[in-house]
């Protein structure tokens, strides 16, 4: 299984291996904190759904200089500028989606 963060964190949703497929109410499985009433609304707000071209090459980016729209669940656009913190605009996945792109 690929290391997309290089520190062995978990790859799936909710801090674990499973990947679940995009629904209503999925939000409520990313989260860890069952007793926040808030934390639904902020699972929404930081799911990434769709968005631009990522790969470590900057031609292959939509955008000049480097960055990806990233639309999140709850319906927001947010700017990213590559290399981010944030998924999907971490180096770990502009390589494997890179490599897509590539070939």
């Amino acid at each position: 299984m690929p290391d997309w963060y290089g520190d062995g964190r978990p790859l799936g949703n909710g801090q674990s291996n499973i990947i679940h497929r995009l629904r209503e109410g999925i939000e409520r499985f990313m989260i860890t904190d069952i007793n926040n009433p808030g934390a639904s609304a902020m699972a929404q707000s930081e799911i990434a759904v769709i968005f631009d071209e990522i790969a470590t090459d900057l031609r292959a980016f939509n955008h000049v200089p480097g960055g990806a729209n990233v639309v999140y669940l709850d319906g927001h656009v947010e700017w990213q500028r590559y290399p981010g913190t944030k998924f999907p605009v971490i180096n770990g996945f502009a390589q494997i989606f890179g490599g897509f792109l590539a070939g």
